[in-house]
């Protein structure tokens, strides 16, 4: 009879063990889920964005380094270097206003803000498969008209509402942002638009888009519906663990609590670490391109998941703990009580006289 309740042991530890195996993989995966919708919020991609616009060159590292052979990247921010691209594509020298006075006006107006908002939402709408992102032609009113005044400042141009509207109308005939009303940006980036390849526009290429398929595949592997399924088995894993471990609570609580702080650990220990390298390194050597502002945003956002998992974990092990005394504190006493308790006197048996 004892060795069938060791067996019995044995047999219940074999399979927390294992269900522990498998509840760390699921964790995995929900953390990775959960990371990927957290750094494809729009919210959250405008200011990555914006940060990224207003970061020094030199903490851009590889995002600069195609550049670096043209550009001077060694002083300025990310726009600046976008900035002098875009000044020498279109013309440089030759046109009226100085590439001074373009950088000027990027960062008085709000023309960065704009781009990071678009930018944000682009990503965002090429993650979740919408067609949301347009550029509208009151948008484009609303653009010149707030930046109107700095527009005079830099450019030495006065615009009067009459060459707002008619700068908008001209916009509004280029082909080009036709189809970005019709379908969206994202659609256009993508080749998700749908447009057959024998249309007249030379953005379509169809619905056998290899792109499309991947973003198809990403967006269904990181799917509310997938999320949802791994929390789910999260759960399912961590009652079996109760329910191997019935008379003792404790024991599953050590279990699960073990397998997310190691899991949520395996992300915010190289997270950790990078932030606090980044922040150190940046503080000592400042001319050192290292992880900027911007993996310093990513890092935040992607370390409050991976700390909740790791905190979830610690406070179910200290959960267990307490449990595991209160239980035996409990026992204590009953044992306690029952030495403490008189002996019953047993009545003496009269012996019957023999005769």
């Amino acid at each position: 009879m004892r060795a069938l309740k060791v067996i019995g042991k044995v047999f219940l530890h074999i399979i927390s063990v294992l269900l522990c195996i498998v509840l760390f993989a699921s964790t995995l995966v929900t953390m990775l889920v959960t990371d990927v919708k957290v750094a494809t919020n729009k919210d959250n991609l405008q200011k990555v964005l914006s940060s990224t616009l207003s970061a020094p060159t030199w903490q851009m590292g590889p995002i600069t380094a195609a550049a670096g052979a043209e550009f001077d990247v060694t002083s300025g921010n990310l726009s600046d270097v976008l900035v002098e691209y875009a000044y020498e594509a279109i013309g440089g020298s030759e046109l009226p206003f100085t590439l001074d006075d373009v950088k000027a006006f990027v960062e008085e107006s709000t023309l960065k803000d704009f781009i990071a908002e678009k930018s944000a939402s682009i990503i965002s709408d090429i993650y979740t498969g919408e067609k949301t992102t347009t550029i509208s032609s009151d948008e484009i009113k609303k653009l010149l008209t707030e930046n109107r005044d700095l527009i005079k400042k830099h450019f030495d141009v006065e615009l009067t509402d009459e060459d707002i509207q008619t700068t908008v109308t001209a916009i509004e005939e280029i082909p080009s942002m036709k189809e970005i009303q019709e379908v969206g940006i994202a659609a256009m980036l993508t080749g998700s638009n749908n447009v057959s390849p024998d249309s007249d526009s030379d953005m379509g290429v169809g619905s056998a888009n290899p792109m499309a398929d991947i973003l198809n595949t990403v967006r269904t592997l990181t799917s509310d519906t997938v999320l949802l399924i791994c929390i789910g088995a999260c759960a399912l894993l961590v009652g079996l663990l109760f329910l191997c471990a019935w008379n003792k609570p404790y024991s599953a609580m050590f279990y699960s609590g073990s397998t997310f702080t190691l899991a949520g650990l395996i992300f915010l220990v190289p997270t950790l670490i990078a932030w606090l390298a980044s922040s150190t390194w940046l503080a000592l050597f400042g001319d050192i391109p290292m992880v900027g502002p911007v993996s310093r945003i990513i890092l935040m956002l992607t370390g409050g998941v991976c700390g909740a998992v790791t905190g979830l974990g610690v406070l179910l092990i200290a959960g267990g703990i307490v449990v595991k005394v209160t239980m035996r504190k409990k026992k204590a006493a009953k044992a306690a009580v029952v030495e403490e308790a008189p002996a019953e006197e047993i009545p003496a048996v009269e012996e019957t006289p023999r005769y």
